[in-house]
């Protein structure tokens, strides 16, 4: 394989990492309650590394919009969108992500709260031109400290993305990820900054290398979101 190969290769799969799981932005661990509004945006920021010719690494940045709706007081609805673009590429992903209370203290400002989060996705990466389709889906376990107003959140995740390209063999893998955070309340908004590190044992790169040096991808994403609530 050539040197432009091999850096083609590893771009689009470090492309494609980089919303296969975009984990920013869920915000609290509490449902908002019957009626409740949310709605704003988020930036993620995003590192992947892949082992193809030694640890190649590429910088992503994602800018999106998000909003969040109580149907019920244990339940919200949910969804997100984000866009990114560099040179020779661009990528846009479409999360729906409903949320569900698992764990509810009798206080809004103090005790445990946990909920599950249950999302679906669709994500296209461009690279030169070429389409890149990656369908998913993951689950989160979201862990909110209460602390007055604010919340300090701890989460586990995993999922599963398909990756499916022109004249290529659909790749399946799995991954999992851990992240710490928290949610500022400031009047009706949540200031959200987060830090997600994840792994992805499953993905391999057409490399003439041995298996052991050519799989595997790292993630690492650091995210800020504010929301309005109603």
């Amino acid at each position: 394989m050539s040197a432009r190969s091999h850096l083609n290769a590893c771009a689009i799969v470090a492309l494609a990492l980089s919303g296969c799981y975009s984990a920013t932005g869920l915000g609290r661990a509490r449902t908002l309650g019957q009626t409740h509004v949310e709605a704003g945006g988020q930036v993620e920021l995003t590192s992947n590394s892949g082992r193809l010719n030694g640890q190649t690494s590429l910088p992503w940045a994602h800018v999106g919009a998000l909003v969040r709706v109580g149907v019920h007081d244990r339940i919200d609805l949910g969804a997100r969108v984000s866009f990114a673009a560099i040179d020779g590429a661009d990528s846009v992903s479409v999360w729906l992500d409903p949320k569900f209370q698992l764990l509810r203290s009798e206080s809004a400002t103090r005790g445990l709260d946990v909920a599950l989060v249950t999302s679906a996705g669709w994500h296209q990466v461009r690279l030169g031109g070429t389409p890149w389709h990656l369908p998913q889906g993951a689950l989160a376990v979201l862990f909110g400290v209460n602390l007055g107003a604010h919340q300090l959140l701890f989460s586990a995740r995993g999922g599963y993305q398909a990756m499916i390209g022109t004249s290529m063999v659909t790749q399946h893998f799995g991954w999992g990820a851990v992240s710490i955070g928290g949610a500022f309340r400031a009047g009706r908004w949540d200031l959200s900054p987060e830090l997600v590190l994840g792994w992805s044992p499953g993905v391999t790169f057409n490399a003439e290398r041995s298996m052991d040096q050519r799989s595997g991808a790292g993630q690492a994403q650091i995210g800020f979101s504010f929301a309005h609530r109603w």
